[in-house]
């Protein structure tokens, strides 16, 4: 099959057995024929489609986990310090 009628037939239609069939040849053989000639089917545009958003997705939850584990650490500190601190005043009373 000729390259740019695969990348053509690959743009236009939304799955591999619709472009196959405007070509007339099977669906697996249009699907070799796209990786032999290092075309984007259009089964495998579906999936880097849906891995682009998926990973966008989760950016999303990753921040806010970031942002809670900062807080978290510094609550954590925060209550070192007091604790720190309670104990230093602790020492300065007894002492006096």
């Amino acid at each position: 099959m000729n390259p740019p009628v695969l990348a053509q037939a690959s743009e236009m239609h939304d799955t591999n057995v619709e472009a196959a069939a405007a070509l007339g040849v099977s669906a697996g053989g249009f699907a070799k024929a796209c990786k032999r000639h290092g075309i984007e089917s259009p089964a495998e545009r579906k999936k880097r489609i849906y891995r682009e958003k998926r990973a966008s997705w989760m950016l999303g939850p990753l921040r806010r986990m970031r942002a809670l584990l900062s807080r978290t650490e510094r609550v954590i500190q925060s209550a070192e310090w007091d604790e720190h601190q309670e104990i230093k005043w602790a020492d300065e009373r007894s002492r006096t």
